[in-house]
């Protein structure tokens, strides 16, 4: 009975990350942004990292894990 409970469960969770990334891949297809249509796919590579390359990316510092002992020591 155990066996099977697990085994429900375990099917349940997978199905809900199935749907998870269902969800999330139909939402990445319809993103609207580049499109190739014809010539060089290097080019056009090229030019999206260029452009990406050119915005201001803010990057927040990390936390080292003893940075963080001392946190939670306090």
């Amino acid at each position: 009975m155990a066996i099977q409970l697990r085994a429900s469960s375990a099917t349940r969770l997978l199905k809900h990350d199935v749907l998870k990334w269902r969800t999330a891949l139909t939402e990445a297809a319809n993103l609207s942004g580049w499109h190739f249509s014809d010539g060089y796919e290097s080019k056009f590579i090229n030019e999206i990292v260029e452009e990406i390359s050119a915005q201001q990316i803010v990057v927040l510092p990390r936390c080292s894990p003893s940075s963080n002992k001392k946190h939670r020591n306090k």
